[in-house]
């Protein structure tokens, strides 16, 4: 076999594998009785909702790169892909690791670039997790876990924001060439890269864009969770799809489960009963909105694997290569 037909193979197999581990928690004869009883229309636009999250994610690490070193947008549209489909099968921050690794080597922009990338993701999805909850405790009040979570939050934020601004107009400063320098020149070097990398801190219309599509983001993710309400004919408060987002975002944050089984359908079940729906109806309300959730995350991905045989120069059969270090 070809080198090129084998690593393709070798990226299909492992794309595969993740995909399994992705649903093999789910309940599938229990989510086909859920879904034969909802509203199609609904249904397929909470799904569209959710696949938008992965275009926006693309635009956003597009729009977050330094820009000496452009990456075409088909490239990154690949990567952020496979990164959630990662995301979604592997515990922690697997897919953030895969994306970076994947946007170093397809992109061309080298690890450090690629991780000044991630660094602005998270800052700016911390930034549009605060907002979040700041405009649901404008609209109900906050249980004390959340207030916590809210606090916590934003502290980590704050924290985060100022490591990112200084390192960014400290790039190439004397005390990395000087004290790091002499003791590890290469860490010194990768700092220094890193930091050149982080434009957006340094040109504050990049760093709003890219909060304003990480907002958007939560803005497509609400909207499935509140077309799923519709499909399933559940009758809640338009801002209990607010109050729902953030409790599966807060608690995915820390989960440890693969593809956040059982944490993402708990944490939706706690929140829907909290807003008073039966427990029957918030079982049927997580699972269902959990699984619309994951079909595009996973799946395109695996998809993208799977045509990447045709595509020579695709980011995606660089997955084996990711899964090798």
């Amino acid at each position: 076999m070809r080198p090129d037909r084998l690593r393709w193979a070798a990226a299909w197999v492992i794309a595969s594998l993740l995909l399994a581990l992705c649903f093999r928690g789910v309940d599938i004869r229990g989510l086909v009785v859920l879904v034969a009883g909802a509203h199609p229309i609904w249904l397929g636009a909470a799904l569209s909702a959710n696949t938008t999250i992965l275009l926006l994610w693309a635009t956003q690490w597009w729009w977050l790169l330094p820009r000496a070193r452009p990456v075409p947008f088909r490239c990154m549209l690949g990567v952020t892909a496979v990164m959630a489909m990662v995301a979604n099968s592997v515990p922690f921050l697997a897919g953030q690791a895969a994306g970076v690794h994947l946007l170093a080597t397809r992109g061309s922009i080298g690890h450090a670039g690629a991780l000044s990338v991630a660094a602005l993701d998270q800052l700016a999805e911390g930034i549009a997790k605060v907002t979040m909850l700041l405009v649901l405790a404008t609209l109900a009040p906050l249980p004390p876990s959340l207030a916590t979570a809210l606090n916590l939050l934003a502290m980590a934020v704050a924290l985060l924001l100022t490591i990112v601004v200084v390192a960014a107009w400290s790039h190439g400063r004397l005390w990395i060439s000087t004290s790091l320098g002499r003791m590890h020149p290469g860490i010194a070097r990768f700092v220094t890269e890193w930091a050149a990398g982080l434009e957006g801190a340094r040109r504050p219309t990049v760093l709003a864009g890219g909060v304003l599509l990480a907002l958007t983001m939560k803005g497509a993710e609400l909207t499935g969770i509140l077309t799923v309400q519709f499909a399933l004919g559940v009758d809640l408060p338009a801002w209990s799809a607010l109050a729902v987002l953030a409790a599966v975002s807060l608690s995915t944050m820390v989960s440890a489960a693969p593809a956040n089984l059982g944490v993402y359908e708990g944490s939706a079940f706690l929140a829907y009963q909290a807003l008073g729906a039966t427990p029957e109806t918030a079982l049927a309300l997580g699972v269902v909105q959990h699984a619309l959730y994951l079909i595009p995350m996973a799946g395109a991905g695996w998809l993208a694997v799977t045509l990447g045989r045709r595509e020579s120069h695709g980011a995606l059969a660089a997955m084996t290569e990711s899964a090798g270090n």
